[in-house]
């Protein structure tokens, strides 16, 4: 074969047969791969399903805890008319994905009861996240055991009443409606007790406070903060505090933002 012929066989390219097996070999491999990218695809969903039941249901464990201990039964747990609407048994996310909500209360004690929260989003039993969390009667008297052991005194014999709380938020988003809720909670509990809801805004320096409260080494107030950051659903958070003098208590609401 002289070198012209060789030249011309070297510089004509792929063939039409060569390209028809080089798709069909692509295919058969692309192929292969679809049912890969599939259950990936399927898995990164779930995953993603599962860190949102996860967030509803903790927020959801979260408004429980907020809630008056005589007030935590079943009834009220899935009524969605109940505590401003908190309560519903679904869950209906930005993007439209609905969720089941279904609070259980697993046990009803005289002082303390347990709660499990059950968030899904299919009908699979796979498809579904649960928290439990356990909340305490701050009512409830508690005994401790020892060798010797000593009288607690009653909370009113060892306060003050010209106390002072302070409360501050990071961002004008509180509730305007509920405010700032502070409940005494100790053993000296008394509903009359409270006072009443304030409102920190822009207006105040997103800082309120009341003086002339009882308090003292025993006595216990519950803050709680009912806020909505912009483009997000209301969220509740809440501290227990011992009041002894002026005492300060600060809620970071701008995670959420």
């Amino acid at each position: 074969m002289n070198a012209s012929i060789r030249a011309g066989l070297a510089s004509r390219g792929f063939s039409m047969i060569e390209l028809l097996v080089t798709v069909v070999l692509a295919g058969i491999i692309f192929a292969a791969m679809v049912p890969v990218f599939a259950s990936a695809l399927r898995q990164t969903s779930q995953d993603s399903f599962r860190v949102t039941a996860t967030n509803i249901a903790q927020d959801r464990v979260e408004k429980i805890r907020t809630l008056d201990f005589i007030d935590i039964t079943s009834d009220n747990l899935n009524n969605s008319a109940f505590a401003d609407n908190e309560f519903g048994t679904s869950f209906t996310t930005v993007n439209g994905k609905t969720y089941n909500v279904e609070s259980i209360l697993v046990v009803d004690a005289p002082k303390y009861k347990t709660i499990k929260v059950k968030v899904s989003w299919s009908a699979a039993a796979s498809d579904s996240t649960t928290v439990q969390t356990v909340v305490m009667d701050p009512k409830a008297e508690t005994v401790g055991a020892g060798p010797t052991p000593s009288a607690t005194p009653l909370p009113n014999s060892t306060t003050g009443t010209n106390y002072t709380l302070v409360v501050s938020v990071t961002d004008d988003d509180v509730d305007h409606t509920s405010g700032v809720k502070v409940v005494r909670i100790d053993n000296g509990y008394n509903q009359t007790q409270s006072p009443s809801p304030q409102i920190p805004d822009s207006t105040n320096a997103l800082s309120v406070s009341w003086s002339g409260l009882i308090g003292g080494p025993n006595v216990v107030y519950r803050v709680t903060i009912k806020f909505t950051p912009p483009g997000y659903s209301a969220r509740t958070l809440t501290k227990d505090v011992t009041l002894i003098d002026t005492t300060s208590v600060y809620f970071d609401t701008n995670p959420y933002q």
